[in-house]
């Protein structure tokens, strides 16, 4: 049993993310626990690329904005056809 967050795990979940809020929502987040190791993510470029923001999640409860979202609803075509990012 995988219980590590792997790279490809947070690739698939920006792109069903995206997929899911197209046209329907202004920003899309991945929140992520603080402790996870940032070399297991995807690059920033693609988070960037995607529009996608990033929060790590510290074990008080408070909330670090990484990366911030670029605002969708104007900007993304549909993209529940989409192959990739």
């Amino acid at each position: 049993m995988r219980t590590s967050l792997q790279s490809n795990d947070v690739e698939t979940i920006m792109l069903k993310s995206l997929r899911a809020g197209s046209g329907e929502v202004d920003k899309i987040y991945i929140a992520v626990p603080a402790n996870t190791r940032l070399a297991v993510l995807p690059p920033a470029n693609k988070f960037k690329k995607a529009g996608i923001g990033l929060l790590l999640v510290k074990e008080d409860g408070s909330i670090e904005e990484r990366i911030i979202p670029r605002p969708l609803r104007a900007e993304v075509p549909d993209l529940k056809t989409s192959e990739d990012l």
